[in-house]
């Protein structure tokens, strides 16, 4: 794991210095710079595997080809032997020499034949061209923006804010979708002029010019047929390979453990390839918020492998810990997990430096509640539209709990909208606030700046048109993989990962074990009434049985709660009338509805709150390089 840094088109080593120094959390053990006629090159060193010779950057025999890279290469071994049988010589014993030279002989191909999580830059000093690469899944970030004939780029935007030369202006589109999901899908950012390259994709740059190229997606083929037997025994065995391949490390690792069946099935294939017991580590909380407390099922999961096991309970100046865990994200994000993940790997940086998580393993398996509701959507539209409307209309007196069940607010988000097609229900249900919400936020100005007032709809609508004639289930499957897990999740734990100097590993995101179960049809992943089916069938013998039968727990905090109290002052500073008027974005009798709403009991505005709050911190940080 590393940060890259670099731009095309320019030689210019006092810019990528300092962008090597606001990257020096994601590589504190080396840096290195090359300079080129037509490009410079960056980078800050994480060091895993292969710890003597691996500094960065590397070039070729002929030094006409240079690579900084960050990530890890699980196949590299492979790759290395077929490459040295066709002539390559190597001098280091890492993976990252393995890329440059497999560029050598497949050029634009190469990012498709790796199997890992990557994001790379290789400068072509004879031919004058540049790429940028990203993973299958999105699992390493990279961030890229124009600047005239020059392409500059990094694995974070708090890098490429250093080249001064850069009009940063805030992106209308981007917050628009920002309100709705809570994250910044790819390829916006919250600035008008810098993208994120999107997962399984590459960049190649030549001469002031460049083009983006997707070379992976997901399959879009479904299988009809199949022993269900065969297709367990091989998804298990997946399962375990991805598993296995991801302990490769020359310095200690360990996972993050939360007592949830994904968590717990990486602990249990991780202890069956390890020869040591496996380090484990937990976050939970007092006693006064025990709905949102997982310690008892990860307790159980250590003891039934005999881990080395660490926990510790959230108690800290959760003032401080917020404007920590925003100042590491960058651009506006919105979940409130960001900060337990901060927490767990600030503790657990302590004692290894990689953790494998159990990201990826509910849209894999079908693992959210929501899942069910697209289900049984189909047989919900049976119903004669007069009762459903009925239903509707009764939703809005079921109440909504403030736990990390909140099943009164899904039972709202089912029954309601009972007329719209059901891509157009999910996905209401995977937004948090509705077209007529966010209108009513924003400045009438404001609203004036909006290129579109559907881009929310438009953006889903893409992201199902591969997948169109599959079943309601399934497109929920498939959307999520290619959105929340990239945009939430992976983001999240990349960017609070690397606060810490700290390298997650996230086995569910294997594009093979996706490649794989992605094509299969729901009947197979899950019951009519049971999330993961699959998925527990096959860790029956791994897991206790407390485990494979809990109720899914989100990794959440009672933030909800905490702006009621100890948070209040800090929500009323930043959501203050006069400072919501003097930024002329949103409305501020809006924003104190809302919040007085919230602290009455009157409506459960947590993650709408939360998002507004948010974005406040990152604009008072950003406000006096913003122009237009």
């Amino acid at each position: 794991m590393c940060g890259i840094s670099g731009i095309f088109g320019e030689k210019n080593r006092a810019l990528v210095e300092r962008m090597n120094e606001h990257l020096s959390h994601r590589g504190p053990d080396d840096e290195g710079v090359h300079c080129a006629e037509g490009a410079t090159l960056g980078m800050r060193r994480l060091a895993i595997i292969d710890l003597f010779t691996g500094h960065q950057p590397i070039s070729n025999e002929k030094g006409d080809l240079w690579i900084v890279f960050n990530g890890e290469i699980y196949n590299y071994l492979d790759l290395r032997d077929d490459l040295e049988a066709g002539g390559h010589r190597f001098s280091t014993r890492t993976d990252t020499e393995v890329i440059l030279h497999l560029f050598e002989e497949k050029g634009p191909q190469t990012p498709g034949l790796l199997r890992g999580d990557f994001a790379f830059a290789i400068w072509d000093e004879r031919r004058q061209k540049g790429f940028l690469a990203r993973d299958h899944l999105g699992v390493k970030p990279l961030y890229y923006a124009p600047l005239g004939k020059k392409l500059i780029f990094s694995s974070e935007l708090k890098a490429l804010l250093q080249e001064e030369r850069l009009c940063l202006q805030l992106n209308p589109d981007a917050l628009e979708l920002y309100l709705t999901f809570l994250y910044i899908p790819c390829p916006w950012t919250i600035y008008r002029n810098i993208y994120k390259l999107p997962p399984g994709s590459y960049l190649e740059y030549e001469r002031g010019e460049y083009r983006v190229v997707r070379y992976w997606q997901p399959p879009t083929e479904q299988v009809s047929n199949g022993d269900q037997e065969e297709l367990e025994k091989h998804i298990y065995s997946r399962l375990q390979d991805s598993v296995t391949v991801r302990l490769m490390s020359d310095v200690p690792l360990g996972a993050f453990l939360s007592g949830g069946i994904d968590s717990s099935a990486v602990v249990a294939l991780m202890s069956q390839s390890s020869c040591e017991p496996v380090r484990t580590f937990s976050v939970g909380y007092g006693q006064e918020f025990q709905s949102f407390n997982e310690l008892e099922f990860s307790r159980l999961v250590s003891n039934h492998y005999g881990t080395d096991h660490h926990e510790f309970i959230v108690e800290p100046d959760i003032r401080k810990t917020i404007l920590e865990v925003v100042g590491a994200l960058d651009e506006p994000f919105g979940d409130s997990s960001a900060i337990p993940t901060y927490l767990v790997s600030q503790q657990t940086v302590g004692e290894v430096k990689v953790a494998l998580s159990g990201i990826g393993g509910d849209e894999l398996f079908g693992g959210y509640p929501r899942y069910l509701g697209a289900l049984w959507e189909t047989r919900y539209r049976k119903l004669p539209l007069g009762l459903r409307k009925s239903f509707a209309w009764l939703c809005g007196a079921i109440p909504e709990q403030e736990s990390s069940r909140n099943i009164g607010g899904w039972a709202r988000d089912f029954l309601s909208h009972p007329q719209d097609p059901p891509f157009e229900r999910y996905r209401r249900w995977i937004s948090f606030n509705s077209t007529e919400q966010r209108r009513a936020l924003y400045t009438k100005e404001f609203l004036t700046r909006l290129r579109s007032v559907d881009l929310d709809k438009a953006y889903f609508k893409q992201l199902i048109h591969p997948v169109s004639t599959w079943d309601s289930a399934d497109q929920a499957l498939y959307a999520d993989l290619g959105s929340y897990l990239v945009n939430d999740l992976l983001f999240m734990a990349d960017q609070m990962g690397m606060a810490h100097s700290l390298e997650i590993r996230v086995p569910f995101c294997d594009h093979l074990l996706v490649e794989d179960l992605i094509r299969h049809p729901w009947q197979r992943k899950l019951g009519s009434f049971t999330l993961k089916k699959l998925l527990k069938k096959i860790l029956k013998k791994d897991l206790p049985p407390q485990i494979l039968r809990r109720k899914k727990q989100g990794f959440m905090i009672p933030i909800g709660t905490w702006m009621k109290n100890e948070l209040r002052p800090m929500f009323e500073h930043y959501l203050a009338p006069e400072r919501l008027r003097r930024q002329a974005i949103f409305n501020p009798q809006q924003v104190s509805n809302l919040f007085e709403g919230h602290l009455g009991g009157k409506v459960r505005k947590t993650n709408q709150l939360w998002a507004l709050f948010v974005f406040q911190l990152w604009y008072e940080k950003m406000e006096r390089r913003l122009t237009g």
